[in-house]
């Protein structure tokens, strides 16, 4: 479970995947009026993903890793800083094999 806040507006997460395989990512809103964005990096820091809520609070989408290696989730809410949403939200990771 994380928490968005006025003074911590942005958390982090790390995990491995590897080329090919499909990662499904889920951000639900459980708490608050939280409007979460979620966006993908590679270990360069290249934005490979982002996504922003539904009417709901949740946010759904997969991608493919371009290589094998630890990529960064990273959650925060629209407008940053400037945001006005806080809350709580729970994230889960699902891999499943690529077509080799």
């Amino acid at each position: 479970v994380g928490r968005i806040t006025d003074a911590h507006f942005t958390d982090e997460w790390r995990f491995d995947a590897r080329m090919g395989e499909a990662v499904a990512v889920a951000v639900r809103r459980t708490a608050g009026d939280l409007v979460p964005l979620a966006a993908v990096y590679d270990s360069d820091g290249l934005l490979l993903h982002e996504a922003e809520a539904d009417g709901q609070g949740r946010i759904t989408f997969s991608f493919q890793p371009p290589a094998d290696g630890t990529y960064r989730l990273v959650i925060t809410r629209t407008n940053l800083a400037a945001g006005a949403t806080s809350g709580d939200y729970t994230v889960e990771l699902t891999h499943e094999a690529g077509d080799s």
